[in-house]
């Protein structure tokens, strides 16, 4: 049963295959930046929670260090995932996700966690607030997909706090956040990636676009031949 616990990063590949396919499809940085971020946490993840896997080598590390990048970094990317979802457009994407992201590191170094928890939900709060058409917009054209992404937060949540509430349950729970958590963002990023989709279509790949100005440069090539002779 404690291998659920490593087992459940693999919900991650959800959002991470979104964040790929939007950077296939619309050449995002934003996309690359949350890919990378997502994989560096999940790495952190995986090494905090050999602890609880009695048979694991890595379970002699040193454990604070892996709990403090763990939690720390999970707090800075569930703030920059809701950067990401509700379209925070770059530089100000990358602006935001840097300023939040180290006062989240100054309260977790001063272990201010509490603190933290009230910083997070301002964050998160206010970049709604700012960003309401986006969450509007959501709603109107993609329901579905909405109701997924708030159900599966509500969840994560519920999930969180049972688990720091019963530690009987730690790894069920736990485990169970780890799901959740990373559905929530897979859905929330595909709520992007469809709006923006819908907003600024682009279904040509580069080869394609590289091929028709091809095109372009040859007729306008036999148009100033046929002119000259």
């Amino acid at each position: 049963m404690s291998y659920w616990i490593l087992l459940t990063h693999t919900a991650s590949l959800f959002p991470i295959g979104v964040y790929l396919w939007s950077w296939k499809i619309r050449k995002d940085s934003a996309s690359v930046y949350m890919f990378f971020h997502t994989i560096f946490v999940v790495f952190f993840s995986i090494l905090y929670h050999t602890e609880h896997v009695a048979e694991s080598n890595l379970s002699n590390l040193n454990n604070s260090t892996w709990t403090f990048l763990d939690s720390s970094q999970s707090a800075i990317l569930i703030i920059t995932t809701i950067f990401y979802g509700l379209r925070i457009r770059e530089p100000q994407f990358y602006i935001a996700s840097y300023v939040s992201s180290m006062i989240m590191l100054i309260l977790y170094l001063f272990k201010y966690y509490n603190i933290s928890v009230y910083i997070m939900s301002i964050f998160c709060c206010s970049t709604g607030l700012i960003k309401w058409r986006t969450i509007w917009r959501y709603i109107r054209f993609y329901y579905y997909n909405t109701f997924l992404t708030i159900f599966f937060a509500i969840c994560a949540i519920i999930c969180f706090i049972a688990a720091s509430e019963h530690e009987n349950m730690y790894i069920i729970y736990h485990s169970l956040w780890h799901f959740f958590i990373f559905f929530t963002a897979g859905f929330g990023s595909l709520l992007r990636y469809k709006l923006d989709q819908k907003l600024y279509p682009i279904s040509r790949t580069r080869d394609t676009l590289y091929s028709n100005e091809m095109i372009v440069i040859r007729d306008n090539n036999e148009n100033n031949n046929e002119n000259e002779n």
